[in-house]
């Protein structure tokens, strides 16, 4: 009977304290169902400006416009030896009172990898006030200028975290 009642216990506590499993060290993946935070674009407007750093084998720069109505827009592209391989473009809108990050990949000649109906959806997991954990994709302010992206990768069945190390760029150095 005691080891009737621990299996409830741990069960209980499984179902009610871990609401989110880590997808891998730094990204989480929502339990079925979850409630999404509440949260409003205002919560994370510290990811405004243009950011520069590595990225898949190369680098990349990341813009985010302010917010507005509810929204902010971003666009990215990564580049390797010197060549633009891909093109993002993205928004993070309020929906049912909390935050989604919804994105669009692109070749460098501007045709894209989702067709036009399809976007690729990140839903707001978890929220702090320097973190930001959307299903698979962690943006984490480590301080006013810096900031890591976790995004998790998978490919025929193995998964891992691909790591942005991002400086914020002064943009008026280049006016």
């Amino acid at each position: 009977m005691k080891y009737v009642w621990l299996a409830a216990l741990f069960f209980i506590l499984s179902a009610v304290g871990f609401a989110q499993t880590p997808a891998r060290e730094h990204t989480l993946h929502p339990d079925e169902p979850f409630d999404k935070p509440r949260a409003v674009i205002d919560d994370i407007a510290w990811l405004q400006g243009h950011w520069k750093g590595n990225a898949f084998g190369g680098w990349g720069e990341e813009i985010w416009s302010g917010p507005a109505d509810g929204a902010m827009m971003g666009m990215y592209r990564a580049v390797r030896a010197d060549t633009v391989w891909l093109y993002e473009f993205f928004t993070i809108v309020e929906e049912d009172s909390s935050l989604i990050l919804r994105l669009k990949h692109f070749h460098p000649d501007l045709k894209g990898w989702e067709n036009r109906e399809q976007t690729v959806d990140f839903p707001l997991v978890k929220i702090s006030e320097d973190t930001i954990w959307f299903q698979g994709l962690t943006f984490k302010k480590t301080d006013s200028n810096q900031m890591v992206i976790y995004l998790r990768l998978s490919r025929e069945g193995e998964a891992w975290e691909e790591v942005f190390n991002m400086e914020k760029v002064d943009m008026s150095a280049h006016e």
